[in-house]
């Protein structure tokens, strides 16, 4: 029974990362030759008080007239429900920032949610995605930084970085 807590530790990680994976998998990386090491994906995991937020996408150097997946996770690591509330119906939020750090768009520009009170409930061990596909026509060549918030746990917040070329 004392080796059960690593057990479960072990297969939450490895439950996670399979996850991880599917979302990576799922969301393609269109084009990739077997030998382009340029497509790898970028991921960023933030951990805190049992919640574990991770941020992936699929190519870390982004041609501009190809869309990518994106992907935010977040995983209750508690082994008892999670309640979370948010001022409004936005659950997720994407923003890409110029690598000195200056905002040059963010996901929900130009969309409405209703502003009520949301409650989001985690069982134990449960992970929720939300995902998009990013275009980057609007983006000029050059580095960025892609982060990755779920609203009602503002202060998680994982970064990956990327290229945008022509």
């Amino acid at each position: 029974m004392k080796g059960m807590p690593n057990k479960l530790k072990i297969r939450k990680f490895l439950t996670f990362l399979l996850l991880c994976i599917l979302c990576v998998g799922v969301l393609g990386c269109k084009g990739t030759k077997s030998g382009d090491t340029s497509r790898r994906p970028a991921f960023s995991v933030v951990t805190a008080d049992g919640v574990r937020v991770s941020l992936s996408i699929n190519a870390r150097l982004i041609n501009k007239n190809y869309p990518v997946g994106v992907c935010l996770s977040v995983t209750n690591l508690r082994k008892k429900n999670l309640r979370l509330v948010s001022n409004s119906a936005q659950l997720f939020e994407f923003t890409i920032y110029l690598k000195k750090g200056t905002r040059v768009w963010r996901w929900s520009d130009g969309k409405f949610f209703a502003q009520v009170v949301t409650e989001i409930k985690f069982a134990p061990g449960e992970t929720r995605n939300y995902r998009i596909s990013l275009s980057a026509k609007k983006l000029e060549p050059g580095e960025y930084v892609l982060e990755g918030v779920f609203t009602p746990l503002a202060n998680l917040k994982p970064r990956v970085g990327f290229s945008v070329t022509e």
